[in-house]
C-alpha cells in the first residue's frame, strides 16, 4: 500500500502490511489550496490512498503492476488480500498464490456502474524445487456478495 502525494510534496508514503491508513482528509486540509488539483471539476487534495498489486505471469514470468486509487478498485484489492489471508491461514501454506481473472462486479446500484473484481481460479505455491505447484484447492465458481462500504 502506499500514500501518494503530488511531486511537489516529495516521494509517497509506504504503508506497510497490517499498518492503519493515515488520515488522508486531515493531511489533505493542511496542504494550500494552490497544490489541490481538478477531478470531474471537483478540487482534489494532493495526497491519495493508493494500493498496488504485483501480478505475474507463472508461465512467461513477466510482471505486471495495477495500481487501485478509486473506492471500487481499492475495495477489490482489499477483497483479493482478505480472501488471501484466509486461504494462506485455512491450509497452512504460507507460499500460497491466487491464479486470478480481472472481471467486474455492479459497484453502485443507483448509477448501475461496474467496479473490478479479481476472480480467484485456483491456487499455486512456489515450492522448494523452484517450481509451481498446481490445485492446492479449487476456488468455487460463484461470487462473493457485494459488501457495502
Amino acid at each position: 500500500m502506499a500514500l501518494t502525494a503530488t511531486p511537489t510534496n516529495g516521494p509517497p508514503q509506504e504503508i506497510g502490511p497490517n499498518q492503519k491508513w493515515p488520515d488522508v482528509e486531515a493531511m489533505n486540509e493542511k496542504c494550500p489550496k494552490t497544490e489541490w488539483r481538478k477531478y470531474f471539476d471537483q478540487p482534489v487534495g494532493p495526497y491519495q490512498r493508493q494500493s498496488i498489486v504485483y501480478l505475474r505471469d507463472p508461465y512467461t514470468w513477466a510482471i505486471y503492476t495495477w495500481p487501485a486509487s478509486n473506492p471500487s478498485s481499492l475495495s477489490c484489492v482489499s477483497d483479493l488480500t482478505e480472501q488471501t489471508r484466509w486461504n494462506r491461514a485455512a491450509t497452512k501454506e504460507k507460499a500460497a498464490h491466487p491464479v486470478i481473472r480481472l472481471t467486474s462486479r455492479l459497484w453502485s446500484k443507483k448509477w448501475g456502474t461496474p467496479g473490478p473484481y479479481y476472480t480467484i481460479l485456483t491456487w499455486v505455491a512456489w515450492n522448494e524445487t523452484a517450481s509451481w505447484s498446481w490445485s492446492l484447492r479449487q476456488q468455487s465458481s460463484g461470487r462473493r456478495p457485494h459488501k457495502s462500504r
